[in-house]
């Protein structure tokens, strides 16, 4: 049965940082996953996280966060 008003059948919960660069374009799509580390000077929060097929937004992997110096900038 596909998923419903309901909600997804699972959702994973986990904590994050937002990136303030990686943004929706113009057609709500998310820009291609950059290198990774990232660095981020967002607080941690949690997030939850659903089956592809259950989102519009859809992401298969996200960046690493660090703060070492061969981090990506935020500019």
């Amino acid at each position: 049965m596909p998923f419903t008003q309901e909600g997804t059948p699972i959702e994973l919960r986990a904590k994050g940082k937002r990136i303030p660069q990686w943004k929706l374009d113009r057609y709500g799509l998310v820009a291609e996953l950059q290198d990774s580390p990232v660095e981020s000077g967002e607080p941690v929060e949690p997030i939850t996280l659903v089956p592809m097929g259950a989102a519009r937004l859809r992401i298969s992997a996200f960046p690493v966060i660090d703060q070492r110096p061969d981090a990506e900038g935020t500019d």
